[in-house]
């Protein structure tokens, strides 16, 4: 009997083990489908990013352009009013061809 026994328990014992080793596949196998569906979102919204950022940078570029642009002719003014109140004659004659606005 105690034989019987012992060989329906080792039976017993090699069934759950194929039993949890073919759960944990199946439970693998979805856990990986799932990551990868998850991965694929997460990229698709890191190169919307990406092409968000790139874009940004792009426009700051230009506005840094403009901005200095802005600042080189805020400059000019400056100096010309200097002149202008100082009496300068040759600010007098004709300002506006002096200088050239390059404002980008």
């Amino acid at each position: 009997m105690a034989v019987l026994l012992s060989v329906l328990s080792f039976f017993l014992a090699f069934f759950a083990v194929w039993f949890a080793a073919a759960a944990n596949g199946t439970a693998e196998r979805k856990s990986r489908d799932l990551m990868t569906t998850q991965i694929k979102i997460f990229r698709n919204a890191m190169d919307e990013q990406n092409k968000a950022t790139a874009e940004l940078a792009k426009r700051m570029r230009v506005l840094e352009k403009a901005f200095h642009g802005l600042k080189n002719v805020r400059d000019q003014d400056a100096r010309l009013l200097s002149d202008l109140e100082q009496g300068s004659s040759v600010s007098r004659s004709n300002p506006g061809e002096s200088r050239k606005r390059n404002v980008a």
